[in-house]
């Protein structure tokens, strides 16, 4: 190597940004006793980005997750002792929990025949899976819908040629909630090797990872990341929220305008962002030539959810009694398989108001009736770091859900 090029490598190494590490780091689950204590919480939510927020302040009846660093650990404890705010520790040493998931997926089976759907995957691993599968099975086919920000191919998994009515899944939008990638992947695996009732009737469109740049960077460097990695000019931090920029009441209420917040909706205007470019490049011309997509769902995590459009708006949407009795019968069949229960509603009323999400504009902008988000497991044990013991069960939830909405639409 020249000497000038040995420079360069040997600098590129040593400016690198360094694995972020959470040692010490709790994540509390804070109970509101009224409604000051919401406010107070709101507050911190919307303009202290040292927080995690990993669920969001709503109403009494529900717990707040946040993730506290160790340096200001003492003060926020003081703070919430003031204000007489009551608190458990939900998760004591973070990076415990990392360390335990990074040991096990150095031993994964990756293989086409023996990988493991109930461990997760780095990005790399996932994408050598996928690009094995067409030669494997019949009427299947794997391509890229778009890039990313930083270059890497969207995939998509197609089973079937689009010519029956469409089912889109889609997983990791949001990159840290890992358990939605591990399950779009066994979904693939149950469509192509289980009964094959399913897919005669319908064809499907999977995109395992929505956000590959971000799911990267949560292996590599940052296990929390949830955003994209775009870079916002003349800004300090990077990241666009993939689920508050789509044109559904683009910068309103839920969505921040700070660069540094996880809800940032981006610099530009709505799809500013080139993985959410793609799903709607996909679609519309899909649509316009004469495909119909009977159903969408969008994988998140966690808080166990089916909730519909609106997030923008408490107002429910021309076709909410539809939504809401698909919604009903998909719960009723996730809590039969086992015995999870999931609550289920529009997001807005269910959750919380967010502006320029995904599954109102596959409403609003593409005409799907049926477009759903997914909160995966669980209710705020392990939250975003749910042990890879519960994925399969966790998949099989999901899917059970998705089949009784087929069920109900045939």
């Amino acid at each position: 190597m020249k000497p000038v090029l040995l420079i360069v490598a040997i600098m590129a190494v040593a400016f690198a940004e360094k694995p972020r590490r959470f040692d010490g780091e709790q994540v509390l689950k804070i109970t509101p006793a009224h409604h000051d204590h919401l406010k107070k919480l709101w507050h911190l939510q919307m303009n202290d980005t040292r927080l995690d927020f990993w669920t969001y302040p709503r109403s009494l009846s529900h717990p707040v997750d946040v993730r506290v660093p160790k340096e200001i650990m003492k003060d926020f404890k003081t703070m919430l002792d003031d204000n007489q705010m009551e608190y458990t520790v939900m998760i004591d040493d973070l990076q415990q929990l990392i360390d335990n998931e990074t040991a096990s997926m150095k031993n994964a089976k990756n293989g086409l025949s023996d990988f493991d759907f109930d461990i997760y995957h780095t990005y790399e691993q996932i994408e050598v899976y996928l690009k094995g599968l067409p030669g494997q099975h019949a009427g299947v086919s794997l391509s890229s819908i778009g890039d990313s920000v930083e270059g890497r191919p969207i995939s998509m998994l197609q089973i079937g040629d689009g010519s029956k009515p469409v089912i889109i899944l889609n997983a990791g939008i949001h990159s840290r909630e890992w358990v939605t990638h591990a399950t779009a992947l066994w979904i693939i695996n149950e469509l192509l090797t289980g009964d094959p009732e399913f897919k005669d009737n319908f064809d499907f469109f999977i995109i395992p990872n929505l956000n590959p740049d971000g799911y990267v960077f949560t292996d590599t460097n940052d296990r929390m990341w949830r955003k994209n990695r775009a870079k916002n000019v003349g800004k300090s931090c990077m990241g666009v929220d993939l689920n508050r920029n789509w044109d559904a009441n683009w910068s309103g209420p839920g969505a921040s305008n700070n660069p540094c917040s996880q809800t940032y909706y981006g610099p530009s205007g709505a799809f500013s962002e080139p993985e959410i470019q793609a799903v709607r490049d996909l679609v519309l011309p899909f649509q316009k030539n004469g495909g119909t997509i009977a159903a969408h769902f969008d994988l998140h995590a966690y808080s166990q959810y089916v909730m519909s459009p609106y997030g923008y708006t408490n107002d429910e949407p021309a076709d909410y009694d539809a939504m809401e009795a698909a919604m009903k019968k998909m719960q009723a069949a996730i809590e039969a398989t086992h015995e999870k229960s999931y609550t289920y509603g529009s997001i807005a009323e269910t959750i919380y108001v967010a502006s320029g999400g995904m599954i109102d504009w596959m409403y609003d902008g593409a005409g799907i009736v049926h477009t759903y988000t997914f909160e995966c497991r669980d209710k705020g044990e392990y939250g975003f770091m749910l042990p890879e013991n519960q994925i399969i069960a966790n998949a099989e939830e999901v899917f059970a859900g998705i089949k009784a909405w087929a069920g109900m639409n045939p």
